[in-house]
């Protein structure tokens, strides 16, 4: 009986050292973290910049939200167009998912505008605005 005591004691003993060790490593660690949360608290509330790199961020923020706004304007804008071309345009003119012109013919010839020749002049009087010549003989008073 005696010598399990000795030995249920021994047992004991190095129970309580390795506690102790383990209990005194976490200290010096609780220590050393404790120390550099300090060192990091003072840079971070001393940085000068922190407020201007906020600003910063802000800004950026308030810049991508509008591109995303101005993005979904446009996709909305592409989606009414190619509903558009789907119900108004002939076949011939529709889109293809990828949004370029697609014609089912290889040479796509539509007729000419009522009133006009094909080579963009109607009726045979030159463009809007006339020719330089012309503009220059107007007898306008300034």
């Amino acid at each position: 009986v005696q010598e399990v005591r000795e030995h249920s004691s021994v047992q004991q003993r190095r129970l309580a050292t390795a506690f102790k060790v383990a209990r005194t490593v976490s200290a010096m660690k609780e220590k050393a973290l404790r120390t550099s949360y300090e060192e990091l608290a003072q840079r971070i509330s001393g940085c000068e910049g922190l407020e201007k790199d906020r600003r910063q961020i802000a800004g950026l923020g308030g810049q991508l939200a509008e591109q995303g706004r101005e993005l979904e304007s446009l996709r909305r804008e592409l989606a009414n167009r190619d509903k558009n071309d789907r119900i108004f345009s002939t076949p011939e003119l529709r889109r293809d998912s990828s949004g370029t012109l697609r014609s089912r013919s290889p040479s796509c010839n539509l007729p000419p505008l009522p009133g006009s020749r094909g080579d963009g002049q109607q009726d045979g009087r030159p463009p809007r605005g006339g020719s330089a010549r012309s503009r220059r003989r107007s007898p306008r008073s300034h």
